[in-house]
């Protein structure tokens, strides 16, 4: 599989071309669906929080790299980190319960220049995001762009309701 880097203009519109640049990157390294599909929902909603809560002033910067243990994922703003309401809204604070239920190893590092989410993906042991979706839905309504997130999660080729 290699090496994965891209720039993310910091507007939502950019997330198609995101996620299916991510996706055709897992295919060509032979990535099944289940997983792929888990690691292009858990990176659009990573980035999608950059863009809309960090307040990010440049691109958001999309990294993965394979190795014989996984795919390593990394995703780095240059926002401020905002810890999520307590209880979260109604409307909002999902991001994070859906991408640790896709990815259980995903971290934080925020520091005083930016923000850096990052996970190790091990095929194996990804939830699909049929499933991922349904246990962050327990914790109440995921929501994306003012719309429920779908049971499958958000594909490569999704539309973004404006």
């Amino acid at each position: 599989m290699g090496y994965f880097e891209t720039l993310v203009e910091p507007v939502l519109t950019a997330l198609g071309p995101l996620r299916r640049s991510l996706d055709a990157w897992l295919e060509r390294g032979g990535m099944g669906e289940p997983p792929r599909a888990a690691v292009v929902l858990a990176t659009h909603e990573a980035v999608a929080n950059a863009i809309q809560h960090a307040g990010t002033r440049g691109h958001v910067v999309v990294r993965g790299e394979s190795g014989k243990d996984g795919v390593f994922i990394e995703v780095t703003d240059e926002g401020q980190w905002k810890p999520p309401d307590d209880p979260p809204s109604e409307e909002r604070g999902r991001g994070l319960t859906l991408i640790r239920s896709l990815v259980p190893t995903a971290s934080i590092n925020p520091t005083t220049l930016d923000t850096v989410l990052s996970y190790l993906v091990i095929a194996s042991e990804v939830k699909s995001a049929e499933l991922a979706a349904a246990i962050a839905r327990e914790s109440g309504e995921v929501m994306f762009a003012n719309q429920p997130v779908p049971i499958g999660g958000i594909g490569p080729d999704a539309v973004i309701p404006s």
